[in-house]
């Protein structure tokens, strides 16, 4: 079982050398946790890479962690210059994140304000994008989601070639 009681067999890990958190954060539901790698030193080099940070981010967001998902997102985005295709692309994804975790907490307004930002950045991306991201269904599903002010039953994946 997976956040909030899902099952995620069926959900590819992409960095499976970091663990995923126990419980989702949840602003003012629950406790905001230290969130610390527990790795060994071996890995130590390559978790700390860009790709497998932002892998990491994929399978936050697969497994339903969006909070996380979005703050492991940020720390790649923030030093990215800002005509770089990549933090276009990664903000989209830090605010579809955001709207999902909004949309879990009913929060409708701020959910639609950050999907209407996080849409425009991520029509702008493509499946051949060195980021080797497939965004399948997340923006109709998220649009559906959005319209429908609730968070889905079947929530968006992401995947990576």
């Amino acid at each position: 079982m997976g956040a909030c009681g899902a099952s995620f067999q069926d959900t590819p890990r992409y960095a499976p050398q970091i663990p995923l958190p126990e419980s989702p954060y949840l602003p003012g539901r629950t406790t905001r946790p230290n969130h610390e790698c527990d790795v060994t030193s071996d890995v130590e080099a390559e978790v700390n890479s860009w790709q497998t940070q932002f892998l990491f981010g994929v399978d936050l967001f697969n497994h339903q962690f969006y909070w996380e998902a979005h703050e492991t997102w940020e720390e790649l985005w923030l030093p990215l210059a800002k005509e770089d295709p990549v933090r276009e692309t990664l903000q989209g994804l830090i605010q579809a994140s955001a709207t999902l975790l909004k949309l879990r907490l009913s929060s409708l307004l701020p959910a639609r304000t950050l999907w209407a930002r996080g849409r425009n950045r991520l029509c702008k991306f493509g499946d051949t994008d060195s980021l080797r991201l497939q965004l399948g269904s997340l923006i109709p599903k998220l649009d559906q989601a959005v319209s429908a002010g609730e968070f889905p039953k079947f929530p968006p994946k992401l995947f990576v070639e």
